[in-house]
């Protein structure tokens, strides 16, 4: 056989490795006879897990885990027909150590991944493949969060094909963001208001679960305001905070409150926002007001109504003022300044009118406030005054 060179096998074993590669078909299963029966016939005999090991076992893995000299260390797959076909496609020689080789992805691209399979090239008797990855990974960029690989391996003559599932970690590496929304809080005011607010973490539960907020130290709204939080089961990357008023705000010493809100995650990375806070202020209160008045008809008639500006201790000039419903401007009518209702006489037969209604307004420079709806009945005698409350409201402030 010339194709066994004498200065890789000595030319006395020749004839024996052919004849143990190339023997009879009979001395062959008379060999696989003494390894594989039972203990009966040979007492030394592999368990089937043994078996399944040296199955795999060929002739290059043999050649390639003994070799001492350099131009051994490619070897071809099939080592018997390269020795006899070198060019036969698909054959040719490939280092020992084998290769390894990124195949089709099942999930994702190796375009963000950037995979390569290895061995440690520190580290000459590790035989493990190691996958390399070479790009940056993000979370946050769904395409990036898991991947299935389907990886190459040859070893010698065995190829074989694994599929790995490569799932990325999220970190916590983003910083909150608190969207801001107008706030309006009425003065005097104490509790929870209507003052919302959506925060939002591209990290998710990992960081909207322990997330916590503080308001500028050095500002006095920290002693003015907490936030109540609020998470949703539905939504890991939001929650909401709502601001409690614990203590009463002062129109007259400050009508704009600015502050700065922070917001913790668990690394912690920290979101910022200016937090605006308006208060509004209260309107003028009732303090005199007839609900029935009965009087004579053809007899002029006063009435005091008074009121206060609802802003503790500032007393703004309360302003009055009647809205006319239909011609009854012509016998009731009020001080604009001294919040006085005259009624002149009203003599019933020659009118003929029994129902007469009264808008009253009273106003102070900032707001309207508690409209009045007033229905003036007619009797045999006397005329009955009666008052209804409609509605607040605030129409302007200067």
């Amino acid at each position: 056989m010339t194709f066994i060179e004498s200065d890789v096998v000595h030319l006395l074993d020749c004839d024996n490795i052919i004849d143990k590669f190339a023997g009879s078909k009979a001395r062959k299963e008379q060999e696989e006879q003494a390894f594989q029966n039972s203990p009966a016939t040979n007492p030394g005999h592999f368990t089937p897990e043994q078996l399944s090991e040296i199955k795999k076992l060929t002739m290059s893995r043999l050649i390639c885990d003994n070799i001492d000299h350099i131009e051994l260390l490619t070897q071809a797959p099939n080592a018997f027909i390269y020795f006899i076909r070198p060019d036969v496609p698909g054959n040719e020689p490939i280092e020992c150590s084998g290769r390894a080789q990124i195949g089709q992805f099942d999930l994702g691209n190796n375009r963000d991944l950037g995979a390569v399979v290895k061995k440690r090239e520190t580290d000459p008797e590790d035989e493990y493949w190691y996958i390399i990855v070479e790009k940056r990974q993000d979370y946050e960029i769904f395409s990036m969060q898991r991947y299935i690989i389907n990886i190459e391996i040859v070893e010698g003559s065995d190829m074989r094909s694994d599929v790995i599932f490569l799932d990325i970690n999220n970190i916590d590496d983003n910083p909150p963001f608190i969207q801001l929304s107008p706030c309006d809080i009425p003065e005097l005011y104490e509790g929870l208001s209507n003052c919302t607010y959506t925060v939002t973490d591209a990290d998710g539960a990992i960081s909207i679960n322990v997330m916590t907020f503080k308001i500028d130290e050095n500002s006095i709204e920290k002693d003015l305001f907490q936030f109540v939080e609020k998470r949703f089961n539905d939504d890991a990357f939001k929650m909401e905070i709502t601001i409690n008023v614990i203590k009463q705000l002062d129109f007259d010493k400050i009508q704009l409150h600015i502050f700065t809100l922070e917001a913790f995650d668990s690394l912690p990375n920290i979101g910022t926002a200016k937090l605006i806070v308006q208060l509004k202020d209260m309107p003028p209160k009732w303090t005199s007001i007839f609900a029935t008045q009965r009087f004579n008809e053809k007899t002029s008639q006063n009435f005091k109504l008074t009121a206060i500006d609802g802003d503790t201790q500032i007393n703004i000039p309360i302003k009055n003022r009647l809205n006319d419903a239909g011609n009854e401007f012509e016998f009731i009518h009020t001080g604009e300044d001294s919040g006085i209702l005259v009624v002149d006489p009203i003599d019933r037969d020659a009118e003929e009118r029994e129902t007469f209604f009264l808008d009253h307004e009273n106003e102070s420079v900032i707001c309207m406030i508690t409209k009045l709806y007033q229905l003036l009945q007619r009797t045999q005698n006397f005329i009955n005054v009666e008052r209804k409350v409609i509605k607040i409201r605030c129409i302007t402030e200067v």
